[in-house]
């Protein structure tokens, strides 16, 4: 891996497992919700096999429904942005 240890980048093993993690929250996300679908792209990278060097990364979520609030998830060092017709509203930054 490219990055140094504690670093999120964007190392080839990053971009290869985001490829991947995309597909699991997109499929996961809409139908259990935003936690569902980030806890269970973590348990997808839990169990890095063969010298366990799992690729660290951010991930953000945002499910809009017609009729209904927008269902917002993150997790790491991301920050969700919106805007309400009145005033900007940002997230905090926290792990999952």
């Amino acid at each position: 891996m490219n990055n140094r240890p504690g670093e999120v980048g964007n190392s080839a093993e990053v971009c290869a497992m985001a490829a991947v993690l995309v597909t699991v929250i997109d499929r996961i996300a809409p139908r259990r919700g935003c936690r569902a679908a980030l806890l269970t792209a973590g348990e997808v990278v839990a169990d890095g096999g063969p010298g366990d060097n799992n690729p660290d990364a951010v991930a953000v979520v945002a499910v809009a429904r017609v009729g209904r609030d927008t269902a917002v998830g993150w997790c790491g060092d991301a920050r969700i942005y919106g805007f309400d017709g009145e005033r900007l509203r940002f997230s905090e930054p926290r792990a999952c």
